[in-house]
């Protein structure tokens, strides 16, 4: 069922290159980028403002959402990125695409994680309202 445009092994290593790029490390490198200039932030507004012991863990609440966050982006997508991996070796070893049973086996899971990491994220985010809600109340 592997299409003949898929098969071309110039097409198939430009898709994965640029598929890995947009959609795996760039978002992987922000993420993370703003994760920690966010944390900064948040951690030098709670040292100029020590004795407000709500924003204290309101903020360490919110550090807790966004590190969830990317650890979810990093667990859900690194079995894309091996299949995506894999499929260009062969694709460049043999010069066709070779889909052995663990990858079509991966490749599946790998569907059924980037669908979790979706409800994930607002699961996430409401377990952190909720968390903030308490401890400004």
């Amino acid at each position: 069922s592997i299409t003949p445009l898929r098969r071309d092994p110039v097409y198939h290593t430009t898709y994965v290159v640029c598929n890995t790029i947009v959609m795996g490390i760039f978002p992987l490198l922000a993420l993370s980028f703003l994760n920690w200039r966010i944390i900064a932030a948040m951690n030098a507004a709670t040292k100029r403002h020590n004795n407000i012991a709500s924003l204290k863990r309101r903020d360490r609440a919110m550090s807790g959402l966004l590190t969830g966050v990317v650890v979810v982006l990093v667990v859900c997508h690194t079995p894309k990125t091996i299949i995506n991996l894999s499929e260009s070796y062969s694709m460049l070893r043999h010069g066709k695409l070779l889909q052995p049973l663990w990858g079509k086996i991966v490749i599946k899971f790998s569907h059924l994680l980037l669908t979790l990491s979706s409800a994930v994220n607002i699961i996430i985010y409401s377990y952190k309202v909720n968390i903030c809600a308490c401890t400004i109340n």
